[in-house]
């Protein structure tokens, strides 16, 4: 799921909202105002997490940061374990 909106209240920014799953075997260590990259830019940090361990989905909502300007069908990342890996060459969350 990937969700993009202007703002959800008055005074809101813009922000986006995507899914992942496949991660029942894991415990992401993920917090809020961690960073989310593209390749290695940093472009936003996160503002919300659900986590749904019976269906090993994270969901995370971030806002841009700078002048960021993120489509939809990029390709964004942020570390699950607390460290910042490399950028995963095929686009996938790291493990």
């Amino acid at each position: 799921m990937i969700q993009s909106f202007d703002a959800k209240y008055q005074g809101d920014t813009p922000g986006h909202i995507g899914k992942y799953g496949g991660l029942e075997s894991r415990r992401p260590q993920v917090a809020l105002g961690d960073s989310v990259f593209r390749g290695e830019e940093k472009i936003g940090v996160v503002t919300s997490l659900t986590w749904n361990r019976g269906q090993g989905s994270l969901e995370v909502e971030f806002d841009p940061v700078g002048k960021s300007r993120i489509c939809m069908g990029d390709a964004v990342w942020l570390a699950l374990n607390n460290r910042t890996p490399a950028a995963p060459s095929d686009g996938k969350l790291p493990k």
